[in-house]
């Protein structure tokens, strides 16, 4: 593979003053958001909490009932909200890159669907494993629907096969998980409910410990790829001249998302539609297509994204909660449809 440097020099070319500018205001609005809805979610919640109680709380350990649920449940899930969040901009960013589709994410590509029937069945045949077992076990049936996935298009020979074959994948993994729905209670059900449509209530550390490690891992991977899915911009033909060999990019990088993914799964959930619309929203925000730039900000963007969803979930009809899934449906849901119509009426235009 080329070094980096020549990969980057060749492809992402100069960014013009007026767009160094735009992607500085984004970032700089993206860390800005990002704190102030920390701040705010700290705060929400019973007890109400002004931003000082809830950082004397955070800080000193007074015994009383507030500081227990400031650290046990609010910073905790605040953490897993950044995390995740952040992790599925990264995730989309780099999937839709490395397969040349506008609509890909990990729920096109089979890697959620195999963490999430691996979590169901746990639930629902009540399978006893040590701590952090059902997540090794998750992160490890996403990692082995992604390798089918590839198995199934020639070791993904052609991105827009690849995409197919996952989508069906997922379909199948799907289907296989409300069999599985029918062996269990009606309690079973409903708590695998709260999890398939991502959650984030009653977060606490436990849910860092066991997806942090697998969600950071995997992005670190997929941030390592960058130069490489740079050059897939160029399409297969042109990223090899520049020394970048695709089948092996998508290969590292459906197992690096499969691993992420399977962290965010095991902490929340199957979150959608964060993966597929954050990085389209950077792209026209930020005007730029260069990966190095679109993952960087999709990660920001992801965060702020989910934590919004985290807030609207907890304040729509307090003092109960929606799971903060359905929120990130609406959220995302226009945006997947504006990119689907744009696809359709590029490739009527040829």
């Amino acid at each position: 593979m080329t070094p980096a440097p020549c990969v980057r020099s060749e492809i992402s070319g100069p960014i013009r003053p007026q767009g160094r500018a735009r992607i500085r205001v984004l970032a700089v609005g993206a860390i800005v958001s990002c704190v102030l809805l920390a701040i705010w979610s700290m705060c929400l919640g019973t007890p109400q909490l002004t931003p000082a109680r809830a950082f004397d709380l955070l800080v000193n350990d007074d015994g009383s009932v507030a500081r227990g649920v400031v650290w046990e449940l609010r910073f905790p899930r605040l953490i897993v909200t950044v995390i995740c969040g952040a992790t599925l901009g990264v995730v989309g960013a780099c999937l839709q890159t490395a397969l040349q589709n506008p609509l890909a994410g990990p729920e096109l590509t089979g890697v959620g669907a195999g963490a999430s029937l691996a979590i169901a069945s746990i639930i629902i045949l009540k399978i006893d494993l040590p701590p952090g077992g059902a997540q090794i076990v998750a992160a490890l049936s996403g990692m082995a629907a992604g390798l089918l996935v590839l198995t199934m298009t020639g070791v993904a020979k052609d991105a827009v096969h690849l995409a197919l074959a996952g989508a069906a994948l997922s379909a199948i993994l799907n289907s296989m998980m409300i069999a599985v729905l029918t062996l269990g209670t009606a309690g079973d059900a409903l708590t695998l409910y709260q999890f398939l449509v991502g959650n984030l209530t009653d977060r606490r550390w436990a849910d860092v410990r066991a997806g942090a490690p697998f969600a950071l891992a995997g992005v670190i991977g997929l941030v390592a790829l960058v130069p490489a899915l740079n050059a897939l911009r160029l399409g297969d033909t042109g990223a090899r001249t520049v020394g970048v060999r695709p089948v092996r990019t998508r290969v590292l990088v459906l197992l690096a998302a499969a691993m992420a993914t399977a962290g965010v799964v095991a902490a929340a959930g199957p979150i959608g539609f964060v993966a597929l619309a954050v990085p389209h929203a950077v792209r026209w925000l930020a005007s730029t297509a260069d990966v190095r730039l679109v993952v960087w900000l999709s990660a920001l963007l992801g965060a702020v994204t989910l934590q919004t969803a985290d807030i609207v979930a907890r304040s729509l009809i307090r003092p109960r909660e929606l799971p903060v899934g359905l929120i990130t449906v609406f959220l995302g849901a226009p945006i997947a449809l504006a990119v689907g119509r744009s696809a359709r009426a590029s490739r009527s235009s040829r």
